[in-house]
């Protein structure tokens, strides 16, 4: 009996791995008793006879069936009499995707074998057959869901979140969850680990398991997971959206314990794998636990990493960090301190530092690195009064000398915050233009004492050259400014001393009249280039601020400005440079012809000269303001602004301002001309003249994600088919959002593209 048993069990085995795995029914067919009673998985799939049951298989007796992967095989066999066998065999049925159909199906096989006579061919046949899988998707004159199994594939191949139909989305996440479950249930809650990390390698699947299987072994024993994990790169994979959804899904079922210990996992892994921004992010969602975790990751990140968040966000997620915890990553917490007087308005910056060292036990010993840095967090927090800052950053720089000690250059972005134009924050008061400028020099001077990386030179030249230009000084400012246009703008001084050149450069070749065409796209490509090496959302603002500023002086379509106009009026608020937003608005609205906004606007000019506010900013908007008036036909109004605001210049002998509107305030400095007391000042204004740059716009390339991704792949060589196989994409669709790209940067070929980001 026992030999018998083992008959049946090969027999059963061979029979379902022929039909399954191998497409081969020769067997099964060579079985079948005369007499055989069969009944199949569809309704109209019952048959006696062997005549009447083969009709059934012609499909399947030319060949024309689908290979599955079978997994979790399953066979048992019984006696039902002497010489009387059941034998059943039940698995998972999955095609492999490289066959371009996706199935998954659970099939059991139910056989009654009997023994055979002395003189047959076999010594079992098959009297009686139950094929008991149900095939949902069987078209009409199918034997196998081949059109089921296309449109599944093609589905999920082409899947994009947002555009395909509730139904079909419901219907492929059970297909997607189908596949899910033939595959071992370690290997699920590997995949389920995963599910938190957004691109992995298989690195990162031993990372959790050891053992998991590697890419090869993987796609032979499941071969249906190629498709719901998309390669991005070498060795690199993303999940299907719907996989994802799924595994996050389970996630959200296990233990607490579980699922916490699975997060600190994929944390460790991300700052393993130093991928700081994801790191940040997940040890946020248990931040009471993994405090240590997130300021390590804010440690490495620094304000890069911040700036994706809001800083009143950051501020109550470190309050959620025990003390202890923070006094031993002191680095990251001072990078926190940092990130808010940045970004928060003095009150709100001052309550957060004073709270923080308010909870400091009185026995913690302070590191020369922790003085240093408080010492520049104070002066911070004077800006932008220069005098109440200088003391604070004089003491930094004494401390720093002493301990030969530095601190990292991001926070030397106190002094900068991200302004393409230092006088638009410094300037404080008529009168005080060249006071400012020595204070602000003796600051540089300090922070290059106490803050690594600082190129003094380099910003008391900037700071040289605006002064310059305000004063009328053009070739003295175009020699110290153009230098700054012929880097690499690889260091953040390169880069932050680039926007400030590009933000004076485009209006001192005007005013010299070298509005080339050559000239202007050099500089439209350098903006672009700007653009490009931006890596926080307070410098790409700034330099959106500059494209909406130089629109004012460029020849440019009315629905650009009006599109640069809104852009400005929804950027986020970041204090330091919302002077200069206010002020190209202005802008913008005068040259839209909105004459009325700009003087009925809610955002009006302070009064008088004030410490606390810019007076280069409150210059430029009383100008505006007044040229705005005599639009309105107001002369008198606009010409007792002008009067007023030039007398508060002459104590400076500030005049580029006024001669950047010469056109519309004209007639008022003719007549200010023959006043003793402002003759000088109108007469030099008049002396100058901006010509119209005619050939470019100036406009900053704004991308989508997909777009910013194909940028990237392109300065890395890769052609248009190696971009639509790295995103499993169709090769037309990358070449439509080519299109966009080069329409974007006024290229039409992949050449030009190459050119604009190099700033050729």
């Amino acid at each position: 009996m026992g030999n018998e048993r083992e008959q049946i069990l090969e027999l059963t085995r061979t029979l379902l791995v022929d039909f399954f795995e191998k497409g081969d029914v020769r067997l099964l067919l060579e079985l079948m008793a005369s007499d055989i009673l069969w009944l199949g998985g569809m309704e109209n799939m019952t048959a006696q006879g062997k005549k009447n049951v083969l009709p059934f298989y012609q499909t399947a007796r030319k060949g024309d069936m689908i290979p599955f992967h079978m997994t979790n095989q399953r066979y048992d066999a019984m006696e039902l009499a002497p010489g009387v066998w059941l034998g059943q065999g039940m698995s998972d049925c999955t095609t492999d995707s490289k066959d371009k159909l996706l199935l998954h199906e659970y099939q059991r096989c139910t056989f009654i074998f009997r023994r055979t006579g002395e003189k047959a061919p076999r010594e079992w046949e098959i009297s009686y057959l139950h094929q008991s899988i149900a095939y949902k998707g069987l078209e009409k004159d199918e034997f196998m869901p081949f059109e089921k199994g296309l449109s599944t594939y093609r589905k999920l191949r082409n899947f994009e979140t947002g555009t395909v139909s509730k139904t079909d989305q419901a219907q492929l996440l059970q297909e997607v969850d189908a596949f899910l479950q033939g595959i071992p249930e370690r290997i699920q809650e590997t995949l389920v680990f995963l599910s938190y990390i957004q691109q992995f390698s298989f690195a990162a699947a031993r990372f959790y398991q050891g053992d998991f299987p590697d890419s090869k072994t993987l796609r032979q024993e499941y071969g249906f997971l190629a498709h719901l994990l998309f390669a991005a790169g070498p060795d690199t994979y993303t999940f299907h959206p719907l996989l994802q959804q799924i595994l996050q899904q389970r996630s959200h079922r296990l233990t607490p314990f579980l699922r916490s210990w699975m997060r600190r996992k994929a944390v460790l892994w991300y700052l393993q794998e130093e991928d700081w921004d994801a790191a940040f992010s997940e040890a946020r969602k248990m931040v009471e636990k993994e405090g240590d975790i997130l300021l390590e990751a804010v440690h490495r990140g620094g304000l890069k990493l911040l700036s994706h968040y809001a800083p009143d966000a950051v501020l109550n997620t470190a309050r959620k960090i025990p003390m202890a915890v923070k006094l031993h990553h002191m680095d990251a917490c001072l990078q926190v301190l940092l990130y808010i007087v940045l970004n928060l308005e003095n009150s709100e910056a001052e309550e957060g530092l004073e709270n923080f060292m308010a909870d400091v036990p009185a026995s913690y010993a302070y590191r020369p690195y922790d003085e240093i840095a408080f010492w520049i967090l104070e002066g911070a927090l004077a800006v932008p009064n220069l005098d109440a800052m200088l003391p604070f950053f004089q003491k930094a720089a004494a401390l720093a000398q002493k301990h030969l000690v530095k601190l990292p250059r991001e926070y030397f972005t106190v002094v900068t915050r991200g302004v393409c134009s230092p006088l638009s924050l410094y300037y404080r008061r008529s009168g005080s233009l060249e006071k400012n400028c020595a204070a602000l020099k003796k600051i540089f001077e300090a922070c290059g004492k106490a803050i690594q990386d600082v190129d003094v030179p380099l910003w008391k030249t900037l700071l040289d050259g605006e002064y310059a230009y305000l004063t009328g000084k053009l070739d003295v400012a175009a020699s110290l400014m153009s230098s700054f246009l012929q880097t690499d703008f690889r260091t953040p001084d390169e880069q932050e001393g680039g926007c400030v050149a590009m933000f004076l450069m485009p209006r001192i070749l005007a005013f010299q009249g070298k509005q080339t065409p050559e000239e202007c796209r050099k500089l439209s490509n350098i903006l672009h280039q700007l653009m490009s090496k931006t890596e926080t959302p307070l410098w790409a603002n700034n330099l959106h601020i500059i494209a909406a500023y130089l629109c004012s002086i460029v020849e440019t379509p009315r629905e650009r400005i009006q599109k640069e106009l809104d852009q400005l009026v929804t950027m986020p608020h970041y204090p330091a440079i919302e002077p200069m937003r206010r002020t190209t608005r202005r802008q913008l609205l005068l040259k839209l012809g909105k004459y009325s906004t700009v003087t009925f606007t809610d955002e009006t000019p302070p009064p008088s000269p004030s410490d606390y506010s810019s007076q280069k900013n409150r210059l430029y908007d009383n100008i505006i303001l007044a040229a705005a008036e005599d639009k309105l036909g107001n002369g008198k109004a606009a010409m007792a602004l002008l009067r007023k605001i030039l007398r508060e210049a002459k104590a400076d002998n500030v005049i580029l301002p006024f001669a950047e509107y010469r056109e519309i305030l004209e007639p008022y400095l003719q007549e200010l001309s023959f006043d003793p007391n402002l003759s000088r000042m109108a007469e030099a204004i008049l002396s100058l003249q901006m010509h119209k740059l005619r050939t470019e716009t100036f406009q900053p390339v704004l991308l989508t994600k997909r777009e910013q991704a194909f940028v990237k792949c392109v300065a890395a060589g890769k052609t248009n088919r190696e971009i639509a196989e790295e995103y499993c994409l169709a090769e037309v669709t990358v070449k439509k959002t080519m299109s966009r790209i080069y329409q974007k940067y006024g290229v039409t070929n992949r050449t030009g593209l190459i050119a604009a980001l190099l700033g050729h």
